[in-house]
């Protein structure tokens, strides 16, 4: 497993979104709704190089504000902000009543004017105009909202400067670019849109969404594709190593803006990222080994199969000596539910001392679970 795999998986939050919504048990609570890490802190980093003081951004899939809020901090131009949720737009209208340049639109955004059907979940927050993996299994009221086109919004149309446009809108994403294809061409904003497993239950060119359909969509608008550690994408390797494992977000250049966001934009992005990535890590309780240890199997099977055999039990027994140093005992280890089973059985071989073992384990190719059972049972030997 990747390590920037490890850190998006356990850099979920509890965001506090300034609202205060009644709750049938104890009255007024403040709603807070659960978002990465990255989609809060690195999202305000990348709005912070991209976004101009007097542009206008679109945030499409408002939600609660997360981002319009730090479009707030950084431009005075209008944000143009969208949300088909009949259960969330009241809400999120109420936050902004008075703030001027936030205009608001209570539609579905897609690559059609007309009307379509919303799927409003009850947890407001994986609402969709399709059935998609992150709504299959909530409880879902469904409402015939507006849908239409960035390019039929007259007030877009009209706009001096557009310099980004932030997307997350459960798997249609790709259609509201191809509805804004005119506004785009003209504008040619940075774009940073959700990349998930919701998308395949969208069509691009007649056929279904695939990951890799978001580099024939890139190739489509002259786009260039980076994940949101400023990663780019354009090698196939990279892209699969990334997609759907280290991260659900990415981020659109221009083409003809690579060399600006590469030389300029892309350092101060990376440069602020890192360091709240290692603040992450340093401040992450109970101490920064537990979920750590999630990417720590991939890097021994990295070293045994192109490193000496002293050479790995060298690295295994100073993986040891952490190991006994960090935790009270294995059983912390069994309790990571983001380790495989073998890789539970591997760090646990480790901590009692048995590196000949571990070694032995961390070459096999393809671990059956008849062989991984004879190493738990060899863990649990005397």
């Amino acid at each position: 497993m990747h390590p920037l795999t490890t850190f998006y998986k356990v850099s979920y939050n509890i965001i506090d979104t300034g609202l205060y919504v009644k709750n049938p048990v104890s009255g007024i609570d403040k709603y807070g709704i659960k978002h990465f890490y990255n989609d809060t802190e690195f999202f305000s980093e990348f709005f912070k190089v991209v976004v101009t003081p007097e542009s206008d951004v679109l945030d499409i899939g408002v939600n609660f504000g997360l981002h319009t809020d730090m479009y707030l901090n950084l431009t005075k131009g209008n944000i143009y902000a969208f949300d088909a949720s009949p259960g969330i737009f009241p809400i999120t209208k109420n936050k902004y009543k008075n703030q001027k340049n936030v205009r608001l639109y209570n539609v579905a955004v897609t690559d059609f004017d007309g009307f379509v059907e919303f799927l409003d979940t009850e947890d407001l927050g994986a609402g969709s105009v399709k059935l998609t993996k992150a709504n299959i299994n909530t409880k879902i009221n469904t409402h015939e909202v507006k849908a239409i086109k960035l390019d039929s919004i007259d007030d877009l149309a009209q706009s001096k400067e557009i310099s980004c446009i932030k997307l997350d809108i459960e798997g249609a994403e790709i259609s509201a670019i191809m509805g804004a294809l005119k506004l785009i061409n003209k504008h040619r904003p940075y774009m940073v849109m959700e990349w998930a497993h919701t998308m395949d239950s969208f069509t691009y060119k007649g056929k279904q969404i695939v990951p890799f359909t978001l580099k024939e969509l890139c190739d489509d608008i002259d786009y260039i594709p980076f994940n949101i550690y400023g990663i780019c994408l354009a090698d196939n390797d990279v892209f699969e190593t990334s997609i759907f494992k280290d991260t659900y977000d990415v981020i659109l250049v221009p083409k003809e803006k690579l060399a600006e966001w590469c030389t300029t934009k892309l350092p101060k992005y990376q440069y602020a990222i890192f360091d709240k990535i290692c603040g992450q890590i340093e401040n992450f309780e109970p101490f920064p080994g537990y979920y750590l240890l999630t990417s720590l199997p991939r890097r021994i099977y990295d070293i045994v199969n192109n490193k000496s055999r002293p050479d790995s039990l060298y690295f295994l027994s100073r993986c040891h000596n952490n190991l006994r140093t960090v935790l009270k005992d294995k059983s912390v280890i069994f309790e990571i539910d983001t380790l495989w089973a073998r890789g539970r059985v591997l760090l646990a071989l480790i901590y009692k001392g048995d590196l000949q073992n571990a070694y032995d384990l961390s070459i096999i190719k393809n671990c059956e679970d008849k062989t991984l059972r004879k190493y738990n049972e060899l863990l649990n030997s005397n």
